[in-house]
């Protein structure tokens, strides 16, 4: 995780168990992280910075590399960094000049960054096949451009986007081959025979354990004509906005309906070829990394389920209650250094309009030894803020004491 220690952001590494010391590793010129993501090997850990950097921290020794820079930083948050399973390769998407993204894939052994889809379709969230031969990734060739959102007449446009597999490797074959629609003499005999044998090895040495006899996930990306090796996924073209990897074959798709909450997630079978849908109401969700479990969040409540088939109503549902013991002067006097740090990081201006920034540290900073409310803290922070004279930069939120409300009727007339 990442934390503010007072003068700046470090990277810690601790066991799970939160018995030991934390190991810091300085991320150098980075203000802020965002997109964090272990890869598979656990060696190295990636995330984007303030300035739109992705960086990639080597675990052991600490270093830092900077393997590409995002087009805006309205895309910290949102490139998708996503590790193969095989931990050689990092793929994310990022905007070019003409403001379209493009799904980019970062090689740890070169240490080059490659593009992988056409410059004229907005593609992104790059998602790898546990299988290591297919990369799933959403595109839309209807992206149009928008007024800014501060005009009053603001016109943006509506895009849908439709699901892609691309098929990395130049000598593997469509995942999708021709189907004959010819019946086939013996079908049933053949199953139930099938079935039979089915039988006769679970019975002989049971079933087989999850991860047992699974192929080693080994990936190589074929540049050469490698955008002719791009097919749509046999879905129809929608408001699209996720692809998360399921198990070998799989891919979640994240969809946003109109005056639905959340997301509905579609699973999407290669094999099948056909999507069926697991959840609705969906706004958060995490897969595990052999992709046989899932966290997500839905209408409110969290769950752990499957990913095989779709979840039975209320399955997996777990009962979060989580306390923490707060020392409120400590986290007072850490809100103010911190919010002090953003305006010095993120402010557009260098110069912080002329204002002496240190110097407005050393005049306020005693003043959180006096605060005894979260009301006093916001009062303080405002006068900070006072100091850039600037407009829409506002100090709100904080936790307060719940206190009894009552609520006063007015006088009116139905008509």
């Amino acid at each position: 995780w990442f934390s503010d220690d007072g003068e700046g952001y470090d990277l810690l590494l601790a066991n799970q168990d939160g018995l030991s010391e934390p190991r810091h590793i300085e991320i150098g010129e980075s203000n802020m992280a965002w997109d964090v993501t272990w890869s598979p090997d656990g060696e190295r850990i990636a995330f984007v910075d303030d300035d739109v950097r992705v960086r990639v921290v080597e675990v052991e020794s600490g270093d830092i590399t900077t393997a590409d820079v995002g087009g805006t930083n309205l895309e910290r948050g949102g490139m998708g960094l996503t590790w193969s399973p095989d931990s050689r390769w990092l793929a994310y998407s990022r905007s070019f000049p003409n403001n379209y993204r493009r799904v980019m894939a970062w090689s740890v052994e070169s240490r080059e960054a490659l593009p992988l889809t056409d410059p004229l379709a907005d593609a992104t969230s790059p998602a790898w096949d546990r299988g290591g031969h297919h990369l799933y990734f959403l595109a839309s060739t209807d992206l149009a451009l928008g007024s800014g959102w501060a005009n009053t007449s603001s016109i943006a446009a509506d895009p849908t986007y439709a699901a892609y597999v691309m098929i990395l490797r130049s000598d593997d074959p469509t995942p999708f081959p021709l189907r004959s629609d010819e019946e086939e003499v013996g079908r049933e005999e053949s199953e139930g025979e099938a079935r039979g044998q089915a039988r006769e090895a679970d019975a002989a040495g049971g079933e087989e354990e999850p991860g047992e006899g699974a192929e080693e996930a080994d990936v190589r990306i074929d540049l050469d004509g490698i955008q002719e090796r791009i097919m749509a996924l046999p879905m129809p073209v929608r408001r699209y906005g996720m692809a998360l990897a399921g198990p070998k074959g799989t891919v979640f798709i994240g969809e946003r309906v109109e005056n639905e909450p959340g997301m509905t997630l579609h699973k999407f079978s290669m094999e099948e070829r056909e999507t069926d849908v697991f959840a609705r109401g969906v706004s958060s969700v995490s897969i595990s990394r052999d992709g046989e479990k899932m966290l997500y969040r839905s209408n409110g409540r969290w769950s752990v389920v499957g990913t095989a088939r779709p979840p039975e109503p209320g399955s997996g549902a777990l009962q979060v209650n989580l306390r923490m013991q707060l020392d409120r002067m400590e986290e007072w006097r850490q809100i103010f250094d911190e919010a002090w740090h953003y305006e010095r990081d993120f402010f557009y201006d260098p110069g912080l309009h002329g204002a002496d920034w240190n110097a407005v540290r050393r005049r306020y900073r005693p003043l959180v030894a006096f605060v005894r409310h979260r009301a006093d803290l916001t009062y303080l922070l405002d006068q900070v803020n006072g100091e850039l004279s600037v407009g829409h930069s506002y100090v709100g939120g904080g936790d307060y004491p719940e206190v009894e409300r009552n609520e006063m009727g007015l006088l009116g007339a139905d008509f």
